[in-house]
């Protein structure tokens, strides 16, 4: 199963993808807000970026979403890979 495929079953909708230089972008209508999937070349080395479109648009607040709309999934600074499992 393709990125595309898992998002359109998981978001029950319409998923369009673009490709850029940088990566895949994924555009994604969660509930009543359009998300934006940035997902890296440098994948899985580089973790995808989650965006609500427009956020900075719109006069409301959240909690772990930055001002342009960045949503702050997981703290990078405190990851830890197990290069010597293998699998």
């Amino acid at each position: 199963m393709d990125t595309c495929s898992i998002l359109k079953d998981f978001f029950e909708g319409d998923v369009r993808e673009i490709l850029h230089p940088d990566g895949r972008f994924f555009y994604c209508q969660y509930k009543n807000y359009r998300l934006k999937i940035n997902v890296p070349n440098a994948f899985p080395k580089e973790l995808p970026e989650f965006f609500i479109e427009d956020y900075q648009n719109n006069n409301y607040f959240f909690t772990h979403i930055d001002s342009m709309g960045k949503i702050c999934f997981i703290s990078e600074d405190n990851l830890i890979w197990n290069h010597s499992n293998g699998k």
